[in-house]
């Protein structure tokens, strides 16, 4: 017989379908595919952008970071919180006004260099299978939990979902489905928010449970393990990360003016600010009642099941896999418009037709899906830290050329390949000999220094950008 969990989640996966089945018919162009033809309005663009960073990671990891960490867990999202902040005041408008579909496009025209496109398109691919190599090991966690088949299986299963849904989707059903899942999550996190401390008596009486038998949780610097350091990492970490990771922002490339771009962003701000604090008080709460959970990936799991009625809990843990899939669709769709549009279209120079295109586009799809599948099964790294490591990398490297592009004319093509170059290389290094645990600084920060030193040094030793480059990314002072 089905279980209750299973059952909501077959039907929860049967309205997705049909979302992907509408935006199988509604796409019907390679633009369509990739950036949902530009239509995107304010409130899908908050979903989307929310769902899609809000992965599954954000429930498993982000829960058993606070649970860990306490109340100073919350430094860690500050980053996450600017970027949406800087992105509403300037960078999200920036992106939006150059018409292209993805970063290396981007990328490329402003530096008019087919090696910066094949570089940053290089590393985004990469990075592809290491995000949806995360998604998929928190799918096994959650279909673990909700099923009770073995994590492997689970894996499976979730790697088969999203690889199913983006293929047939694209951009509309991926941006309409994440706007589900957003209030999905919200809903479901909050409500779990509201019966646990319902059972505990309110959120006063959570901190006084707290403060006697775990006084350190409610101290803002968790008893000196959340140091200076450890604050300006993160923020770093997330502030700057966040800026060269694609499936981020190519949100702003999908929305219908640059107007909508800052007001979403906007929005979603606050929305980032609010969710983070309850998953605070989510880490606080099993801290209370399962103080003994070594595995910090199955503090969320582990809350929903144990403490919430059946079918508050059944929802809920779909929205946990709904966060997972939000995040490896929009992955997955950023794999494929960087393969078809920026390797197999321009940087191997083949004349395709726009059907072609979104046919390459799914087929890489499936090749990254598997990639991911094999890294998956194999465990390679831990839920927690996998992402940032990439995200790191992003935007040390892609995240600087990208700021340095729209901000300083006097950027050109061979301080980007140098900035890109070292960015990736020294926050590699940099992880590869765990310098971090010797000097404190986590690779972000020495690769951004890199990257913005080389852009700067290599670009006044060598020839101004071409006027018309000039005169695309600059208008307002031609």
């Amino acid at each position: 017989m089905v279980g209750l969990n299973t059952l909501v989640l077959i039907i929860y996966l049967a309205l997705t379908f049909l979302i992907a089945g509408w935006g199988f018919k509604v796409t019907k162009s390679s633009e369509d595919y990739w950036v949902a033809g530009r239509s995107l309005g304010v409130i899908v663009s908050v979903g989307t952008y929310f769902a899609t960073l809000v992965s599954s990671w954000s429930v498993l990891g982000a829960t058993g970071y606070f649970y860990n960490m306490g109340w100073a867990g919350y430094w860690q999202f500050g980053g996450t919180i600017l970027t949406s902040v800087f992105a509403a005041v300037w960078f999200g408008a920036k992106l939006r006004s150059t018409g292209y579909v993805s970063l290396p496009d981007i990328l490329a025209a402003r530096y008019y260099s087919n090696t910066v496109r094949v570089l940053t398109g290089a590393l985004i691919l990469v990075a592809c299978i290491m995000f949806l190599t995360v998604q998929a090991l928190g799918a096994g966690v959650i279909l673990n939990q909700i099923t009770g088949i073995s994590q492997n299986v689970g894996i499976v299963i979730g790697v088969v979902i999203f690889l199913i849904f983006t293929v047939t989707g694209g951009m509309h059903s991926v941006a309409w489905t994440d706007f589900a899942q957003a209030i999905i999550i919200l809903a479901g996190v909050l409500g779990a928010v509201i019966i646990g401390l319902n059972k505990i008596g309110g959120f006063g009486a959570m901190h006084l449970e707290l403060a006697a038998k775990h006084p350190v949780w409610l101290d803002p610097y968790a008893g000196g393990k959340m140091g200076l350091l450890m604050i300006i990492n993160w923020f770093v970490i997330w502030g700057v990360g966040n800026l060269g990771t694609p499936q981020f922002m190519s949100r702003f490339l999908a929305c219908k003016d640059i107007k909508v771009v800052r007001l979403s962003q906007g929005i979603t701000a606050f929305c980032f600010a609010a969710f983070y604090f309850l998953i605070g008080i989510m880490g606080g709460l099993a801290k209370i009642y399962y103080p003994g959970i070594k595995d910090s990936s199955m503090v969320g799991p582990t809350f929903v099941t144990g403490m919430l009625p059946p079918v508050i809990a059944a929802i809920i843990m779909s929205a946990l896999m709904a966060a997972a899939m939000s995040t490896a669709s929009s992955v997955l769709l950023v794999a494929a418009t960087t393969f078809a549009r920026d390797f197999y279209q321009c940087a191997f120079k083949k004349e395709v037709s726009d059907k072609q295109l979104v046919f390459m586009s799914r087929l890489i799809t499936v090749i990254i899906s598997i990639a991911a599948l094999f890294f998956a099964l194999m465990k390679i790294s831990t839920i927690f830290w996998l992402q940032p490591n990439m995200v790191a990398t992003m935007g040390a490297s892609i995240g600087t050329a990208l700021v340095a592009g729209f901000a300083w004319k006097r950027a050109n093509k061979e301080g980007a390949i140098a900035s890109i170059s070292a960015g990736i290389i020294v926050t590699t290094l940099w992880f590869a000999l765990k310098l971090q645990g010797t000097t404190g600084l986590h690779p972000v920060i020495p690769g951004t220094l890199a990257a913005i030193i080389f852009m700067i040094v290599v670009s006044l030793l060598t020839q101004k950008p071409p006027e018309e480059v000039i005169n695309e990314f600059f208008p307002e002072k031609v």
